[in-house]
Protein backbone atom coordinates (compact mmCIF):
# COMPACT_ATOMS: atom_id res chain seq x y z
CA UNK A 1 0.00 0.00 0.00
CA UNK A 2 1.37 3.62 -1.26
CA UNK A 3 0.55 6.26 1.04
CA UNK A 4 1.82 9.47 -0.09
CA UNK A 5 2.58 10.87 4.16
CA UNK A 6 5.55 11.40 5.51
CA UNK A 7 6.62 11.12 9.50
CA UNK A 8 6.42 14.43 10.00
CA UNK A 9 2.93 13.86 9.71
CA UNK A 10 0.63 15.02 11.94
CA UNK A 11 -2.60 13.28 12.76
CA UNK A 12 -5.71 13.64 14.58
CA UNK A 13 -8.32 11.05 15.85
CA UNK A 14 -11.35 11.35 18.22
CA UNK A 15 -10.33 10.27 21.59
CA UNK A 16 -7.17 9.46 23.77
CA UNK A 17 -4.79 7.18 22.89
CA UNK A 18 -6.87 3.87 24.45
CA UNK A 19 -10.03 4.77 22.01
CA UNK A 20 -10.95 2.59 19.15
CA UNK A 21 -10.47 5.45 17.16
CA UNK A 22 -6.45 5.70 17.93
CA UNK A 23 -6.53 2.60 17.41
CA UNK A 24 -7.74 2.47 14.14
CA UNK A 25 -5.43 4.95 13.25
CA UNK A 26 -2.51 3.26 14.41
CA UNK A 27 -3.54 0.08 12.76
CA UNK A 28 -3.68 2.07 9.45
CA UNK A 29 -0.71 3.94 9.55
CA UNK A 30 1.63 2.71 12.13
CA UNK A 31 4.27 4.45 15.03
CA UNK A 32 6.74 7.40 14.03
CA UNK A 33 3.72 9.75 13.26
CA UNK A 34 2.58 13.00 15.67
CA UNK A 35 -0.84 11.79 16.70
CA UNK A 36 -2.96 14.46 18.30
CA UNK A 37 -6.21 13.09 20.47
CA UNK A 38 -9.51 15.73 20.50
CA UNK A 39 -12.45 15.24 22.76
CA UNK A 40 -14.73 16.19 19.99
CA UNK A 41 -15.13 15.33 16.34
CA UNK A 42 -16.17 19.18 15.90
CA UNK A 43 -12.69 19.80 16.81
CA UNK A 44 -10.97 17.52 14.76
CA UNK A 45 -12.92 18.67 11.82
CA UNK A 46 -11.59 22.21 12.73
CA UNK A 47 -8.22 21.25 12.69
CA UNK A 48 -8.05 19.12 9.58
CA UNK A 49 -9.79 22.51 8.04
CA UNK A 50 -7.41 24.79 9.69
CA UNK A 51 -3.99 22.86 8.86
CA UNK A 52 -3.44 22.01 12.53
CA UNK A 53 -3.22 18.78 11.08
CA UNK A 54 -2.73 16.90 8.13
CA UNK A 55 -4.68 13.68 8.72
CA UNK A 56 -7.94 12.98 10.42
CA UNK A 57 -9.64 9.91 11.67
CA UNK A 58 -13.17 10.09 12.75
CA UNK A 59 -15.57 7.16 13.51
CA UNK A 60 -18.70 6.93 10.96
CA UNK A 61 -20.58 3.90 11.74
CA UNK A 62 -20.83 0.91 14.06
CA UNK A 63 -22.50 -2.20 13.06
CA UNK A 64 -24.12 -2.68 16.16
CA UNK A 65 -25.35 1.20 17.32
CA UNK A 66 -25.56 2.72 13.88
CA UNK A 67 -24.31 5.77 12.76
CA UNK A 68 -22.01 8.59 14.83
CA UNK A 69 -24.05 11.93 13.56
CA UNK A 70 -21.45 14.20 15.45
CA UNK A 71 -19.00 13.23 12.24
CA UNK A 72 -22.32 12.86 9.69
CA UNK A 73 -23.02 16.79 10.65
CA UNK A 74 -19.77 17.87 9.97
CA UNK A 75 -19.42 16.50 6.78
CA UNK A 76 -22.89 17.75 5.65
CA UNK A 77 -21.81 21.39 7.00
CA UNK A 78 -21.50 24.80 4.54
CA UNK A 79 -17.83 25.10 6.19
CA UNK A 80 -16.38 21.17 5.13
CA UNK A 81 -17.53 21.77 1.58
CA UNK A 82 -15.97 25.04 1.10
CA UNK A 83 -12.77 23.67 2.74
CA UNK A 84 -10.36 21.28 0.36
CA UNK A 85 -10.62 18.40 2.90
CA UNK A 86 -11.59 15.02 1.66
CA UNK A 87 -11.92 11.35 2.59
CA UNK A 88 -9.56 9.82 1.30
CA UNK A 89 -10.29 6.27 2.62
CA UNK A 90 -12.67 4.43 5.00
CA UNK A 91 -11.34 2.06 7.45
CA UNK A 92 -13.38 -0.76 8.29
CA UNK A 93 -11.79 -2.02 11.79
CA UNK A 94 -12.97 -5.01 13.93
CA UNK A 95 -13.75 -4.07 17.51
CA UNK A 96 -12.64 -6.07 20.37
CA UNK A 97 -14.15 -5.36 23.43
CA UNK A 98 -13.12 -6.14 27.28
CA UNK A 99 -14.32 -5.81 30.72
CA UNK A 100 -11.90 -4.34 32.62
CA UNK A 101 -11.91 -3.22 36.46
CA UNK A 102 -9.80 -2.84 39.63
CA UNK A 103 -12.18 -5.32 40.75
CA UNK A 104 -13.26 -8.91 40.43
CA UNK A 105 -16.44 -10.29 38.21
CA UNK A 106 -18.68 -10.77 41.23
CA UNK A 107 -17.98 -7.80 42.99
CA UNK A 108 -18.48 -5.12 40.20
CA UNK A 109 -21.82 -2.91 41.25
CA UNK A 110 -21.39 -0.41 37.84
CA UNK A 111 -20.01 -0.90 33.93
CA UNK A 112 -19.00 2.50 32.29
CA UNK A 113 -18.84 3.00 28.58
CA UNK A 114 -20.00 4.71 25.33
CA UNK A 115 -23.86 3.85 23.90
CA UNK A 116 -21.90 1.55 21.12
CA UNK A 117 -20.28 -1.19 23.00
CA UNK A 118 -23.32 -1.28 25.54
CA UNK A 119 -26.06 -2.03 23.03
CA UNK A 120 -23.49 -4.53 21.84
CA UNK A 121 -22.63 -5.95 25.28
CA UNK A 122 -26.38 -5.87 26.59
CA UNK A 123 -26.82 -9.51 26.87
CA UNK A 124 -23.72 -10.50 28.14
CA UNK A 125 -24.08 -8.31 30.58
CA UNK A 126 -27.57 -9.02 31.43
CA UNK A 127 -26.21 -12.61 32.15
CA UNK A 128 -22.98 -11.91 33.79
CA UNK A 129 -23.56 -8.93 36.04
CA UNK A 130 -27.52 -8.70 36.48
CA UNK A 131 -27.82 -6.83 39.27
CA UNK A 132 -24.82 -3.72 37.78
CA UNK A 133 -25.67 -0.36 36.87
CA UNK A 134 -25.09 0.52 33.23
CA UNK A 135 -23.56 4.19 33.07
CA UNK A 136 -23.45 5.78 29.51
CA UNK A 137 -20.21 8.04 29.15
CA UNK A 138 -19.11 9.80 25.68
CA UNK A 139 -16.24 7.85 24.88
CA UNK A 140 -14.32 4.02 26.08
CA UNK A 141 -11.59 6.00 27.65
CA UNK A 142 -13.53 8.25 29.87
CA UNK A 143 -15.42 4.55 31.08
CA UNK A 144 -11.71 3.14 32.06
CA UNK A 145 -10.79 6.52 33.58
CA UNK A 146 -13.91 6.54 35.71
CA UNK A 147 -13.71 3.06 36.36
CA UNK A 148 -10.37 3.15 38.04
CA UNK A 149 -11.53 5.54 40.38
CA UNK A 150 -13.63 3.42 41.97
CA UNK A 151 -13.24 0.09 43.39
CA UNK A 152 -16.12 -2.07 42.37
CA UNK A 153 -16.70 -0.37 38.91
CA UNK A 154 -16.00 -1.79 35.34
CA UNK A 155 -15.64 -0.36 32.16
CA UNK A 156 -16.36 -1.66 28.88
CA UNK A 157 -12.89 -0.81 26.85
CA UNK A 158 -9.74 -2.02 24.77
CA UNK A 159 -6.88 -3.77 26.06
CA UNK A 160 -4.61 -1.00 25.59
CA UNK A 161 -6.59 1.25 28.40
CA UNK A 162 -5.90 -1.21 31.14
CA UNK A 163 -1.97 -0.22 31.67
CA UNK A 164 -3.27 3.24 31.17
CA UNK A 165 -5.62 3.22 33.98
CA UNK A 166 -4.28 0.66 35.92
CA UNK A 167 -6.29 -1.68 35.67
CA UNK A 168 -6.85 -5.75 35.25
CA UNK A 169 -8.35 -7.35 32.22
CA UNK A 170 -11.15 -9.25 33.66
CA UNK A 171 -12.80 -10.37 30.41
CA UNK A 172 -11.49 -10.54 26.77
CA UNK A 173 -13.72 -9.88 23.87
CA UNK A 174 -16.82 -9.78 25.67
CA UNK A 175 -20.76 -9.21 23.25
CA UNK A 176 -23.17 -10.13 21.03
CA UNK A 177 -22.82 -13.48 18.74
CA UNK A 178 -22.14 -11.49 15.68
CA UNK A 179 -19.09 -9.51 14.45
CA UNK A 180 -18.69 -6.01 15.76
CA UNK A 181 -16.83 -3.58 13.45
CA UNK A 182 -16.44 0.26 13.43
CA UNK A 183 -15.90 2.13 10.50
CA UNK A 184 -13.69 5.59 10.12
CA UNK A 185 -13.62 8.13 8.15
CA UNK A 186 -9.87 9.55 7.29
CA UNK A 187 -9.61 12.85 6.10
CA UNK A 188 -7.22 15.01 4.32
CA UNK A 189 -6.56 17.53 1.72
CA UNK A 190 -4.14 15.72 -0.25
CA UNK A 191 -3.81 12.16 -1.59
CA UNK A 192 -3.19 8.88 0.59
CA UNK A 193 -3.17 6.15 -1.75
CA UNK A 194 -3.55 7.76 -5.06
CA UNK A 195 -3.16 3.85 -6.84
CA UNK A 196 -5.30 2.16 -4.98
CA UNK A 197 -8.71 1.71 -6.56
CA UNK A 198 -12.09 3.90 -5.52
CA UNK A 199 -14.26 2.08 -4.66
CA UNK A 200 -17.02 4.38 -2.86
CA UNK A 201 -18.22 7.89 -3.34
CA UNK A 202 -19.58 10.52 -0.55
CA UNK A 203 -22.26 13.24 -1.72
CA UNK A 204 -24.24 15.53 0.77
CA UNK A 205 -27.05 17.71 -0.46
CA UNK A 206 -30.17 19.06 0.67
CA UNK A 207 -33.25 19.18 -1.41
CA UNK A 208 -36.95 21.37 -2.15
CA UNK A 209 -39.06 20.91 0.59
CA UNK A 210 -41.89 19.67 -1.24
CA UNK A 211 -42.90 15.93 -2.49
CA UNK A 212 -40.96 13.60 -4.40
CA UNK A 213 -37.69 15.30 -4.30
CA UNK A 214 -35.59 12.71 -2.83
CA UNK A 215 -37.79 10.47 -4.80
CA UNK A 216 -36.23 11.48 -7.36
CA UNK A 217 -32.69 11.61 -6.18
CA UNK A 218 -32.58 7.79 -5.46
CA UNK A 219 -34.24 7.51 -9.07
CA UNK A 220 -31.52 9.05 -10.40
CA UNK A 221 -29.02 6.91 -8.55
CA UNK A 222 -30.99 3.54 -9.76
CA UNK A 223 -31.56 4.22 -13.00
CA UNK A 224 -27.73 4.64 -13.58
CA UNK A 225 -27.51 0.85 -11.37
CA UNK A 226 -25.39 2.70 -8.61
CA UNK A 227 -25.94 0.65 -5.63
CA UNK A 228 -26.15 3.38 -2.55
CA UNK A 229 -24.63 2.25 0.69
CA UNK A 230 -25.53 4.68 2.82
CA UNK A 231 -28.19 7.53 3.46
CA UNK A 232 -28.50 9.87 6.35
CA UNK A 233 -30.56 12.58 7.00
CA UNK A 234 -29.58 15.26 9.37
CA UNK A 235 -31.87 18.58 10.34
CA UNK A 236 -31.65 21.86 8.89
CA UNK A 237 -31.17 24.38 11.55
CA UNK A 238 -33.40 27.04 11.98
CA UNK A 239 -35.68 24.95 9.46
CA UNK A 240 -38.26 22.45 11.44
CA UNK A 241 -38.85 19.47 8.77
CA UNK A 242 -35.92 20.07 6.58
CA UNK A 243 -33.04 18.09 5.85
CA UNK A 244 -29.41 17.40 4.50
CA UNK A 245 -28.50 14.59 3.69
CA UNK A 246 -25.25 11.75 3.49
CA UNK A 247 -25.22 9.43 1.13
CA UNK A 248 -22.55 6.69 0.32
CA UNK A 249 -22.63 4.92 -3.05
CA UNK A 250 -20.44 2.09 -4.57
CA UNK A 251 -18.49 3.47 -7.69
CA UNK A 252 -15.60 6.27 -8.72
CA UNK A 253 -16.94 9.59 -9.54
CA UNK A 254 -14.21 9.69 -12.39
CA UNK A 255 -16.35 6.55 -13.76
CA UNK A 256 -18.92 7.75 -16.91
CA UNK A 257 -22.27 6.59 -15.30
CA UNK A 258 -21.69 8.20 -12.08
CA UNK A 259 -19.94 11.44 -13.65
CA UNK A 260 -23.70 11.33 -15.88
CA UNK A 261 -25.73 10.96 -12.40
CA UNK A 262 -23.68 13.50 -10.25
CA UNK A 263 -24.75 16.31 -13.28
CA UNK A 264 -28.71 14.77 -12.90
CA UNK A 265 -28.30 15.20 -8.82
CA UNK A 266 -26.97 18.96 -9.43
CA UNK A 267 -29.96 20.09 -11.06
CA UNK A 268 -32.18 17.92 -8.71
CA UNK A 269 -30.72 19.18 -5.56
CA UNK A 270 -31.01 23.41 -4.07
CA UNK A 271 -27.16 22.42 -2.50
CA UNK A 272 -24.72 19.47 -3.22
CA UNK A 273 -21.07 18.80 -2.19
CA UNK A 274 -19.70 15.65 -4.30
CA UNK A 275 -17.12 14.77 -1.59
CA UNK A 276 -14.90 12.51 -3.39
CA UNK A 277 -14.32 8.70 -3.69
CA UNK A 278 -12.05 6.69 -2.05
CA UNK A 279 -10.96 3.05 -0.94
CA UNK A 280 -12.40 0.69 1.55
CA UNK A 281 -9.60 -0.52 3.35
CA UNK A 282 -10.42 -3.58 5.98
CA UNK A 283 -8.07 -3.72 8.88
CA UNK A 284 -6.93 -6.27 10.65
CA UNK A 285 -7.39 -7.47 14.32
CA UNK A 286 -4.74 -6.17 16.55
Amino acid sequence: MVSVIYKKSRIGYFGTAESFTYIAALRRFGRGYLYIGESSASKIFEDIMSGAIDIAVVPIENSTGGWVYDTVDELVSDSFSKSNVRIEEELCCPIILNLISKSTLSKIKKVYSHHFPIDFCRKWIKINLPTARIIEVKSTSEAAKLASKEKTSAAIASAEAVKTYGLNLIMRNIGGDGPNVTHFFVLSESPITPKRKKEKTAVAFSLKHKTGTLHAVLGTLAKAKINLTRIISRPLIGKVGEYKFFIEFEGDMNETRVKKALTKLKKQTIWMNAISSYPSIKLKHS
